[in-house]
């Protein structure tokens, strides 16, 4: 993996468990990732196949960025706002796919500031929810 301006970030991982902080890591670039289709590959190759052109004067577009906050997967996944808060400050343990819609909606929903209560987190994801787009349409 590379995170140097210009590049890209390309993973493939098998890893039976790992800790809240990293799976939240993950989650957070797939969520930034771009879909990248048969179509754009078959443009790269093109341009790469074509004669006469230079590699520096191509300037390569990403691949059509799809809009990610009107898929069902950009609505909450974890059922419980307390739940989420407790994963999040430790109190509790939860299995992996319960910990799959933690790490997802703390990674989605961009709460990961240091809350001291759940007071705190509460505002900052009833704001983060009241401000998503998708929801913001919706109402």
């Amino acid at each position: 993996m590379r995170n140097k301006e210009n590049s890209t970030w390309e993973i493939i991982y098998s890893i039976k468990q790992i800790d809240l902080e990293s799976r939240i890591l993950l989650d957070k670039i797939k969520l930034d990732a771009y879909i990248v289709t048969e179509e754009w590959v078959n443009q790269l190759d093109d341009l790469n196949n074509a004669k006469g052109i230079k590699k520096e004067d191509i300037n390569l577009i990403a691949p059509p960025f799809l809009d990610k906050d009107f898929l069902i997967t950009s609505l909450p996944m974890c059922s419980d706002p307390v739940l989420l808060y407790e994963v999040y400050s430790k109190q509790r343990e939860v299995n992996q796919e319960e910990m799959k819609a933690v790490s997802y909606d703390l990674a989605n929903y961009e709460l990961l500031d240091n809350h001291r209560d759940i007071e705190s987190f509460m505002d900052e994801l009833e704001q983060s929810l009241k401000s998503h787009p998708f929801i913001t349409s919706f109402v």
